[in-house]
């Protein structure tokens, strides 16, 4: 609701007070400091808030927060939660409830790939330590690598 402006004539009675200029600026600075004491302690409640979350994180193993790395096959760009993007490439600190649904995630992802035979297979398979010679020259690659 917006708040409504005082009829002109009370304002203007308000003016003519017998108010001094030190006793307003005097009014002023207990308003200030009102108003700093308020700010305080919204400050102290969220920290307070905070605090609480902390130790109650610390009594129960499944609040505990945990640093999961979101690695996705080609086909996919992010894992969607609740509305919260988590992309891929970054690391994010979450509960575990979410780790695990996240995990879960992610090798479901992988698990598909596998099956449709993606284009990001090959990029994640070890090394073979091939080493090449005068005999490969007349070769192809896929005759030398065996593909």
């Amino acid at each position: 609701m917006a708040p409504r402006k005082l009829p002109r004539a009370f304002a203007d009675r308000l003016e003519n007070t017998s108010l001094t200029e030190d006793e307003k600026e005097e009014i002023r600075q207990r308003a200030f400091e009102q108003v700093e004491k308020e700010r305080k302690a919204r400050a102290e409640e969220a920290f307070m808030q905070q605090a609480l979350d902390d130790a109650r994180r610390a009594d129960e193993p499944t609040l505990q927060m945990e640093d999961v790395f979101i690695d996705l096959p080609g086909h996919a760009v992010r894992i969607l939660i609740d509305g919260i993007e988590y992309l891929h490439g970054f690391i994010y600190n979450v509960n575990a409830h979410q780790a695990a649904t996240m995990r879960d995630i992610m090798q479901r992802c992988w698990n598909h790939e596998n099956e449709v035979g993606g284009a990001n297979r090959e990029w994640y398979r070890r090394p073979r330590n091939t080493t090449l010679n005068r005999s490969h020259q007349s070769l192809s690659s896929r005759q030398i690598l065996g593909g």
